[in-house]
């Protein structure tokens, strides 16, 4: 069999292939995620995908070296910039950063002109470089992530070769993307087993999961929904000793409870939560976690016994939350036909296909059942809003666009009555600490790493000038966002 892999650009972010044979009939469309290919040819799938990737390498290191400016004699110098400092949650007056090699070397004090490249940020605000700590990148997610501002990402799940190789590429200047930090995605065998090929049912298997990304440098584990709940106290305990952080889903037959005294660092899902409530909902595993939420988080108490109780404990355990509340809203109340609310305010800046696909709506809603949907969402946000009241730790993660649903996460955070500063403390400075990294991350200081943002407007008064990134800088690095964009068909 020949056949030819045909390349369409101006759809999506990135070109994509098709492969088709000597006729023109399609043969298969393959992906490290999702191939479809010619029954009886399913062992070559790998070979397709493997030369694509290659193409698409060096495609991503043209556009590295062509995007990627390193300052005159690595030094940078930022004029009439406005700090924001996580820690007290305010702005500097106008002031001056100096940046050598790819860490900050003074702030306030002028350099000489001729000494360093000069930006003027023209009384702008600075912010250290947002991080979204609920990722599965690809190299277009990644340039897309840095364009939008994203200098930190927590890769939660995705395979293993692709993502160390991205990653090494990242660092290495090959690749445009922000530093990220790999959790590795477990889960048990089964009809509803996630997109990973790390499997365990026994905790000889689990040990061995865990062993494998500990000697791939990753830093957390996250457990997927069919793990067995018997397992799950064995398997953190053996993560934690190997220094591993545990997030992730609830596996079917547990509650989230149950989980965090299983050994849980950390619950991904705002749904997750609600589900704790929700005794009947077994199986987390089928869209139930999705609809039976959709119908009932709108009754949920806050005031009553059992949800003060959770909430209590959730903060005095630690256990950080990562609501992912941008697609929930898409989930509970976007409809067809119609442009989703969470990326209502930037569609129109998408190629076509991306378009296209905010059309598709949501889940789709029961009859007589578009208003609880809608009011299950609110009560979602208020959740979260309850939540850091309460001093429960949240962190910005998606699971969605990179970057821009980034931008929504932190906007519905302030319509659920989080101060705007503590948002913006929420992407900077919160995951920094979560993962160890505020030696070098999360604040704009003498001696750190040099990941910052300009931002046109003021964040702390409207947050949706969050999504008006003019200048990134990476380890000492500078991007121009506005020219990411358009290598990527976004206006």
């Amino acid at each position: 069999m020949h056949v030819t892999a045909y390349e369409l650009g101006g759809f999506g972010f990135s070109p994509f292939e098709v492969w088709l044979d000597d006729d023109l009939q399609l043969f298969g469309s393959a992906s490290s995620w999702q191939s479809t290919i010619r029954e009886g040819y399913e062992a070559d799938a790998k070979a397709l995908i493997d030369a694509q990737d290659a193409r698409a390498g060096q495609r991503i290191a043209q556009l590295a070296a062509k995007h990627t400016k390193t300052p005159t004699m690595s030094r940078l110098s930022i004029l009439n910039a406005r700090i924001f400092d996580p820690r007290s949650g305010t702005l500097s007056a106008p002031t001056t950063i100096n940046i050598e090699g790819n860490r900050i070397f003074s702030i306030g004090q002028p350099q000489e002109r001729n000494a360093a490249d000069i930006m003027d940020a023209a009384g702008k605000v600075v912010l250290p470089g947002l991080w979204d700590m609920h990722m599965h990148l690809s190299d277009v997610d990644a340039m897309l992530s840095l364009a939008s501002g994203v200098t930190s990402a927590r890769d939660l799940g995705n395979d293993s070769d692709s993502i160390v190789e991205l990653k090494r590429k990242i660092d290495t200047g090959v690749a445009i993307g922000p530093r990220i930090v790999l959790a590795g995605l477990v889960d048990g065998r089964g009809p509803f087993q996630g997109p990973t090929n790390i499997l365990a049912d026994n905790e000889e298997e689990a040990r061995k999961a865990v062993d494998f990304f500990v000697s791939r440098n990753y830093e957390g584990l996250k457990i997927y929904s069919s793990i067995k709940p018997e397992l799950v106290p064995a398997l953190t305990k053996y993560a934690h000793e190997r220094g591993l952080r545990v997030s992730g889903h609830i596996p079917a037959g547990m509650r989230a409870t149950e989980a965090i005294d299983a050994g849980y660092d950390e619950i991904q899902h705002a749904n997750m939560l609600f589900l704790n409530f929700m005794p009947d909902v077994t199986d987390t595993r089928t869209p139930a976690r999705f609809t039976e939420v959709g119908k009932r988080a709108a009754e949920l108490d806050f005031n009553s016994e059992e949800v003060r109780a959770f909430v209590q404990k959730l903060r005095d355990r630690k256990i950080a939350v990562d609501p992912t509340v941008t697609i929930f809203e898409t989930m509970f109340t976007a409809r067809a036909g119609t442009i989703s609310p969470s990326y209502a305010m930037v569609a129109d800046r998408f190629p076509p296909q991306v378009r296209r696909f905010f059309l598709t709506g949501g889940l789709p809603v029961p009859e007589g059942m578009d208003e609880r949907y809608r009011a299950s969402f609110q009560r979602i946000l208020e959740f979260i809003g309850h939540l850091h009241r309460n001093g429960v730790t949240i962190v910005a993660g998606t699971d969605a666009l990179p970057g821009f649903a980034l931008h929504r996460e932190l906007e519905l955070y302030a319509q659920a009555g989080i101060p705007n500063a503590d948002v913006l403390r929420i992407a900077t400075l919160v995951p920094a600490q979560i993962l160890e990294r505020e030696k070098d991350l999360g604040t704009i200081e003498v001696g750190k790493l040099a990941d910052l943002i300009i931002v046109d407007g003021n964040p702390l008064e409207d947050m949706s000038a969050i999504r008006r990134v003019g200048t990134v800088v990476k380890d000492g690095k500078v991007f121009d966002p506005r020219a990411l964009f358009a290598e990527m068909g976004v206006n």
